[in-house]
């Protein structure tokens, strides 16, 4: 059997106009996809500063066996109610039994003033800032 030219043209014309409709639907598809996915997309909810008036200041690596050994003592010891207690307790303590002296003790009493006053400052700011 053999097929006409008149019959092979409309063919090919019909499949060209089914393709475009195809495409036509899979853009309209696709631009309805994005509508959706653009209006359930997760909302990030803007970054607000810190409250916090403290700071974390620390992070050092310690041996698994010091850390075990910190926790077990701050679990043990009633005025320890966290591992940071502990922490800020022991620095506190290793700066009041170990005294500087001479142009150290005048260097760390000129950078201590310059430390509290700046903490001054970012306290204040804080207050002023979250008292709205």
């Amino acid at each position: 059997m053999a097929i006409s030219k008149k019959a092979l043209q409309d063919k090919l014309a019909a499949d060209r106009e089914q393709q475009s409709q195809k495409t036509e639907q899979q853009k309209a598809t696709a631009a309805e996809k994005q509508k959706q996915t653009a209006s359930t997309a997760p909302i990030i909810p803007e970054k607000k500063p810190n409250k916090r008036i403290t700071s974390k200041v620390f992070s050092f690596w310690a041996s698994r066996e010091s850390i075990a050994e910190w926790q077990a003592y701050q679990k043990t010891s009633p005025d320890l109610p966290t591992v940071e207690a502990l922490g800020t307790a022991a620095i506190s303590e290793y700066i009041q039994n170990h005294p500087l002296t001479g142009e150290q003790k005048t260097a760390f009493d000129a950078l201590l003033i310059l430390e509290q006053q700046k903490a001054a400052a970012e306290r204040a700011e804080a207050e002023r800032k979250y008292s709205n």
